[in-house]
């Protein structure tokens, strides 16, 4: 992915387009800056997020924009603090708030899914195995079955359905 942000007052001026002129008009004022900002997603970054044709692509354009914005911020520079802490500015704030800067269904690039999905087995493993040495329980069919059995009495005692439950996961998150 790579993003341009530049002044196109300055790019015409630059470049020697002097027929922009023509398409910008009266409203190109050369004392004033005409901030462009543009991403290029790469096929593997759309691949990624599970766009490979063209109309999939027109679709999500919106999205695409979204998620591109989260990539990236402009900061304010303040002394003393690092980077990272830096306030956004107010123009990315603008920019972020711009008519289809908010997704509508959230993009998640596979290889993120992938490393979530690593990250739960992980923690399933950790709670799974807790559970069965807690229970004095050490083989891993039995151990899901124990599992399974808790998870189900701990969801009637909270009254929540577990399918309910995964339902708006998916939706929130996928």
């Amino acid at each position: 992915m790579v993003a341009r942000l530049y002044d196109k007052g300055l790019e015409i001026k630059h470049s020697g387009k002097i027929w922009m002129h023509e398409v910008w008009g009266d409203r190109l004022d050369p004392s004033a800056p005409v901030w462009r900002l543009e991403f290029q997603l790469r096929r593997v970054v759309l691949a990624e997020c599970s766009l490979t044709k063209p109309e999939d692509v027109l679709a999500q354009r919106e999205n695409l924009w979204a998620y591109a914005m989260q990539w990236l911020s402009l900061r304010d520079p303040t002394p003393g603090a690092t980077r990272t802490r830096w306030p956004v500015a107010d123009q990315w704030l603008y920019l972020t708030r711009s008519q289809g800067a908010v997704a509508h269904r959230p993009l998640v690039r596979k290889r993120i899914r992938e490393h979530h999905e690593s990250v739960l087995v992980r923690g399933l493993t950790g709670y799974a195995s807790s559970l069965a040495a807690a229970t004095g329980v050490s083989d891993l069919d039995l151990a899901m079955l124990v599992s399974r059995r808790r998870v189900g009495k701990y969801m009637d005692a909270t009254g929540r359905d577990f399918r309910d439950l995964v339902l708006a996961k998916r939706e929130r998150k996928l």
